[in-house]
């Protein structure tokens, strides 16, 4: 009798299984999840904060900004859909995000960090770094970037990430994904 309702929980458990998988193959399984579970759908508002969060952990946590800087040597562009345009300096010495376009910083013209995103960062510069690597993409997939739950080898070959500029730059872009939701340690 104990290997009869073993068979019939084990198939059970297989048929659930496979209609799981037939749920995810047809794009089904996303809208009851996220009801049932309470997650919220991904906005350029999600990206938003997560690069506000690194920006602030660039200001607060020197060894960040001098690892990212002496990893990277360049200047990064976020195109976020919805979300704006975000520059990460992170040239040699340097090591900050400014949000450009009409609703950066509240309005003010200003980046998270305060600067207008010039080169030094004090105002004397008023055009942004030319960018050694801009990436073009939906706040969706940055925030999965940022999760690790789509690698950008796989946002990059289905699309859902444009690349222009340096792949060597881009291929070394995981440590500054995860600066977006690391708490920086006190110095």
């Amino acid at each position: 009798r104990t290997p009869r309702i073993f068979s019939l929980v084990f198939f059970l458990a297989r048929a659930e299984t496979s209609a799981l998988l037939i749920r995810v193959g047809l794009g089904i399984h996303r809208h009851r999840h996220r009801h049932r579970h309470g997650h919220h759908i991904m906005t350029a508002d999600s990206a938003t904060h997560l690069l506000e969060q690194l920006a602030s952990n660039l200001r607060a946590n020197a060894a960040l900004r001098k690892d990212l800087s002496s990893t990277i040597h360049g200047v990064i562009v976020f195109e976020i859909d919805g979300g704006g345009r975000w520059v990460l300096d992170l040239r040699e010495g340097r090591g900050a995000l400014t949000r450009q376009g009409a609703n950066a910083g509240g309005g003010d013209g200003k980046g998270v960090d305060g600067n207008d995103g010039g080169d030094g960062g004090d105002g004397s510069s008023p055009s942004p770094p030319e960018p050694d690597l801009v990436l073009t993409m939906s706040g969706d997939t940055f925030v999965k970037l940022v999760g690790k739950t789509l690698s950008s080898q796989q946002a990059f070959l289905t699309r859902k990430l444009k690349i222009k500029g340096s792949m060597g730059m881009a291929m070394k872009l995981q440590p500054v994904l995860d600066a977006a939701v690391e708490v920086p340690s006190k110095l």
